[in-house]
């Protein structure tokens, strides 16, 4: 949902970000059954947005809805940032679920 960068700053990305989130979480239906929009963050794809926690936080904390959060990928953000624990605890309000698998692997 963060899609690629394609010259765009992360100031631009995440208003673009946030303006697609926001219509998310104006779905009725969405809202009526629980359900949440989730964009996952990601490192081994070329040129994506969404590769830390910061950019994935700052479009959350725009998009202000507990109706879309993060899909944090441990995996992931471990290779990109490490310190997924305090990362995980200091932007547990954006986070709406979790993804596991083991660094280097993936077992």
């Amino acid at each position: 949902m963060f899609g690629n960068r394609r010259g765009r700053s992360d100031a631009d990305g995440i208003a673009n970000c946030a303006r697609a989130c926001r219509r998310l979480r104006g779905r009725g239906c969405a809202r009526r059954h629980g359900v949440r929009g989730a964009p996952e963050q990601q490192v081994d794809h070329r040129d994506y947005q969404g590769d830390h926690t910061a950019f994935g936080a700052a479009v959350m904390a725009k998009v202000g809805s507990p109706h879309v959060k993060l899909l944090y990928d441990i995996y992931h953000m471990q290779i990109m940032e490490g310190d997924v624990i305090r990362t995980i605890r200091d932007q547990r309000q954006w986070i709406g679920h979790l993804h596991t698998g083991g660094v280097p692997g993936r077992p």
